[in-house]
């Protein structure tokens, strides 16, 4: 096994993906002979399988002023087949050490062990264990922001071995430097030749396309924008595992592309990074805080519990498309619960805003996101109440109650007096009311996404 996080996105073609596969790796005589199958792996995932049909030595591949210093590597050729394709896929983080590895190639030439996974408590018992995990506990997103934000200073040659091949050579900043809560985005890398490189952080939520989009919308605007936007997660959602694309572009026209950056990815990428590193306090911190980076991706995958959602997403836009509406459904994960949401930009008033559904906690809320009346506080969300008073039609669940058997379930009424009248609210810009639906089945929530589509198509 070949791990190939470090260069996993530049494969645009099955041939850049066997190429980066099949080396230059350092793997003994032994070994070579022994090897049959060759599975290059990111994420834990294999991505790249082949059988091997043979091996030559890496400095035969190149010029000699490119071949000098790969005369101890090897590269194979192979072919692809039936039963290599049946490996693409899968999932093979069982196999990897618990503290991470930073050796690229990983050797199983007696047979490849079942997949026998850790437990949640095994992964919560290495967090307990790891010192540097106790410092994350007290704010879990702003202690991996100021960690990446030290290693970007600390160790600029390896941090360019993990994020450098993010980014593309550019204008640049002129100068190495980052920047904080920029716009309420967590973390910009600036080089002196490169363009920016946005870093959004989630621990244990993922935000939707929406709030991807108002990032990008902010960035688009800057002098020196970006061209590529990393969501730094353990958690995944469908809508960005393959990129998700935006509506907006830089400065220089290109569309601005979000790429899910997992945490066991990252901690491949450090881990390599620093494979051979002269051990000091400073790097022993690294490898500690890669340790926690798998440890949190390990528990967040052997839970999973978005993973029904995201195929009920799935199923939904499947559905809307065969009615001709956009695929707007995705799934969320946000106070540790699973859900599914689906917004569209609506006009009212002269206003451009999102409405849409949520399906969440046995919740069906009608909800309106409102960046224009954005902010926190009692006043905040009485405007933002006000303004949905004003649009009544966005809350009306008369074109739904047949279809989730609500016409008897009561409408949701804010009792909690933190805010004036009937509306509820999240920060900083959503507004909702809701009935309790906690018995809906997955067509039923499917039916009431098509027949909102078609009922918000007045106002889009």
């Amino acid at each position: 096994m070949f791990v190939i996080s470090k260069s996993i996105h530049q494969a645009n073609t099955e041939v850049d993906l066997y190429d980066m596969t099949r080396g230059n790796w350092r793997i003994g005589s032994k070994s070579r002979d022994s090897a049959e199958i060759a599975l290059g792996i990111a994420d834990g995932i294999i991505h790249s399988a082949y059988k091997i049909d043979s091996w030559g030595n890496s400095s035969e591949r190149y010029a000699p002023e490119v071949a000098k210093g790969l005369e101890k590597r090897s590269y194979f050729n192979g072919h692809k087949s039936l039963e290599t394709d049946a490996w693409i896929g899968s999932s093979v983080r069982h196999l990897a050490p618990s503290t991470g590895a930073a050796n690229p190639v990983r050797l199983f030439l007696n047979g490849v062990p079942a997949p026998v996974l850790p437990s949640r408590a095994t992964f919560a018992q290495q967090l307990a264990e790891e010192p540097l995990a106790q410092i994350m506990f007290g704010n879990k997103e702003l202690f991996h922001s100021n960690m990446l934000a030290w290693i970007f200073h600390a160790f600029p040659d390896e941090t360019d071995q993990v994020f450098g091949s993010f980014v593309e050579v550019g204008v640049g900043s002129g100068e190495r430097r980052v920047e904080r809560e920029k716009e309420n985005i967590y973390l910009v890398f600036h080089w002196p030749d490169k363009d920016p490189l946005v870093i959004e952080n989630k621990v244990f939520s993922v935000p939707g396309p929406k709030q991807l989009d108002s990032y990008a919308k902010k960035a688009s605007k800057w002098d020196n924008s970006p061209s590529k936007m990393l969501l730094l997660s353990p958690t995944r959602s469908g809508f960005i595992e393959d990129g998700y694309q935006t509506r907006y572009t830089n400065k220089s026209g290109r569309a601005l592309e979000w790429e899910h950056l997992s945490f066991e990815r990252l901690a491949e990428l450090l881990q390599l990074a620093f494979d051979g590193r002269e051990t000091s306090y400073e790097v022993e911190t690294v490898q500690r805080y890669s340790t926690v980076l798998f440890a949190l991706g390990g528990l967040v995958g052997t839970a999973r519990i978005s993973s029904v959602d995201e195929r009920v997403a799935d199923h939904i836009n499947n559905r809307l498309v065969r009615h001709g509406q956009a695929p707007t459904a995705y799934s969320l994960f946000s106070n540790a619960l699973p859900g599914v949401s689906s917004f569209f930009e609506v006009q009212s008033g002269g206003r451009q805003f999102s409405a849409g559904w949520q399906y969440q906690q046995g919740q069906f809320r009608l909800a309106l996101v409102l960046p224009h009346l954005s902010g926190k506080g009692p006043d905040s969300k009485n405007t933002r109440a006000a303004f949905a008073r004003q649009n009544p039609q966005f809350f009306s669940f008369d074109h739904l109650d047949r279809i989730l058997g609500s016409s008897d379930a009561p409408l949701s009424h804010n009792k909690k007096g933190k805010a004036d009248g009937e509306f509820n609210h999240f920060d900083p810009d959503f507004v909702y009311r809701y009935k309790k639906l906690p018995n809906m089945t997955v067509e039923q929530v499917t039916l009431a996404a098509v027949a909102h589509a078609e009922y918000l198509s007045s106002w889009a």
